[in-house]
């Protein structure tokens, strides 16, 4: 399915009316403060055109993945941060976390009437969430007029950006993937094999290849694993030579090993040196280079060497880069490497939903039968 990826906030009469704009505010924090506002700094294009029309602008978003009402998981540090870039009520209102209502879990028509209430017209601004099916995204925009629901501009310009991409990759076209999520971003790959040259599988998706350690996986996952390796062309599927180990708990010692050397009792962190060298040839030579989920973890720098070292040769590639996904975003925020990349993305699952097979079901919510 093709995507309209035009807004239509600017046809819209908005003075004096009271706007509903689902965003994917889900931001790394801490109990004290947001650690990385990658995802609310671009929002803000949609919201200066709202407020520049005469509207007000309700932000509604879901935040973690909370099993009750709590402190911890409140919208009130994103609305902090809004309010001190000046974006406060009556104008801009910051709405409390979706998630502590499990009806947005549940396709719920009356919650979505609910959130309508008293709202003139719909905005998903989300893509960060494009590919899930909460009542906020697929439920939510059914309940006002088509002409009265639009995406907003962070969606149009990600839209703009990755269809291009899809449509008419420079080639050699790779993508580098790890992180979790395994089972979605399996069959993600099994899409992305009619479309890449080559496909980079780090930890914690490139465990699933090691024979040792597939006693740990279900049947589903192998049986996709099974799937991908019989598809997948020669030389198409790049599997690490080495990896960073911890043990069965990911834990130190932390060790270098070959694959063949590592045991049932170890599990993967991150590819290693010889993989990082290995790889480089296709770097080198790569016109697109897409990546989603780093290595590692964020809180222990001695598991993230590689990862850095890598997306340090990605960034300095001659390719056009895009990375997505929310930890995506905060490493190469650690290793200041933002900047070098051609296009960072909001979203990690709904970028790679769109580029594998144009299944996004709260964009085809928008153009669906009011109820």
């Amino acid at each position: 399915m093709q995507y309209e990826f035009l807004s239509q906030i600017n046809t819209w009469n908005l003075a004096q009316q009271q706007i509903l704009v689902r965003a994917d505010l889900n931001t790394p924090h801490d109990d004290e403060k947001i650690t990385d506002s990658f995802r609310l700094e671009a929002i803000i294009p949609t919201l200066e055109l709202i407020l520049s029309k005469g509207g007000f602008a309700h932000l509604i978003t879901h935040l973690d993945s909370p099993h009750i009402a709590d402190k911890k998981n409140s919208i009130a540090l994103i609305a902090a941060w809004f309010s001190r870039a000046g974006y406060k009520p009556p104008f801009v209102h910051i709405h409390e976390n979706l998630r502590f209502s499990p009806l947005e879990k549940e396709s719920s028509f009356d919650f979505a009437r609910m959130l309508s209430r008293g709202m003139k017209f719909y905005i998903d601004d989300a893509f960060g969430s494009l590919h899930r099916n909460d009542t906020s995204l697929t439920v939510l925009p059914r309940c006002f007029p088509l002409d009265h629901r639009s995406i907003g501009l962070l969606v149009e310009r990600e839209l703009s950006t990755l269809l291009s991409v899809k449509n008419n990759p420079q080639r050699p076209y790779i993508f580098l993937l790890g992180g979790g999520k395994i089972k979605d971003k399996l069959v993600d790959i099994m899409y992305l094999l009619d479309y890449a040259d080559h496909i980079m599988l780090c930890p914690g998706l490139s465990s699933l290849f090691i024979p040792q350690l597939e006693s740990r996986y279900d049947d589903t996952l192998i049986s996709l694993r099974n799937k991908i390796t019989r598809k997948a062309r020669h030389n198409q599927l790049l599997l690490p030579h080495d990896y960073l180990v911890g043990d069965d708990h990911f834990q130190p010692p932390y060790q270098y090993k070959a694959v063949s050397n590592i045991t049932t009792h170890q599990l993967p962190i991150a590819i290693g040196p010889q993989t990082v060298h290995a790889w480089k040839q296709y770097i080198n030579a790569a016109q697109t280079i897409v990546c989603n989920g780093p290595m590692g973890f964020h809180c222990d720098p001695a598991t993230q060497e590689t990862l850095a070292l890598f997306l340090k040769e990605i960034a300095l590639s001659s390719a056009y880069t895009i990375a997505g996904g929310g930890d995506m975003m905060q490493a190469l925020k650690t290793f200041r490497l933002q900047g070098l990349f051609k296009f960072c993305s909001t979203g990690g699952g709904s970028m790679l939903s769109l580029l594998a097979h144009l299944k996004l079901p709260a964009l085809e919510a928008l153009s669906e039968d009011q109820i």
